[in-house]
């Protein structure tokens, strides 16, 4: 279960928990998606697929909203019971994250429409 590079007990435990945690997903994944002709690895490659355009205001970066997706790609996500947000914050650190996500996503929807 260990590889090589981890050798403290804390760290072994934090990637057992990875392992485990990864393995259930795809247990998870294979489960909302067993009346759907495909694998788990086929449809995270279709997943890849999905993509978002940076909005740019007077040239700045304002969000990365995501377009609708292919029929394909949003059968696998309603399956998976993911909801997109319409938008993604461009800036994804600073002291006042949750108000300029919040504001990003609206002007990015506004936008959008």
């Amino acid at each position: 279960m260990r590889p090589v590079h981890v050798r403290l007990a804390r760290r072994t435990r934090g990637h057992a928990l990875v392992i485990m945690l990864s393995y259930k997903i795809v247990q998870e994944l294979a489960r909302r998606w067993s009346d759907i002709d495909a694998t788990v690895q086929e449809g995270l490659d279709e997943l890849k697929t999905l993509c978002a355009t940076q909005l740019l205001i007077r040239g700045k970066p304002l969000c990365n909203c995501i377009p609708t997706p292919r029929a394909s790609v949003q059968r696998l996500l309603e399956k998976a019971r993911v909801v997109l947000p319409a938008a993604l914050p461009h800036t994804p650190s600073g002291p006042r994250l949750a108000a300029y996500c919040a504001s990003s996503a609206a002007r990015c929807a506004a936008v959008s429409m």
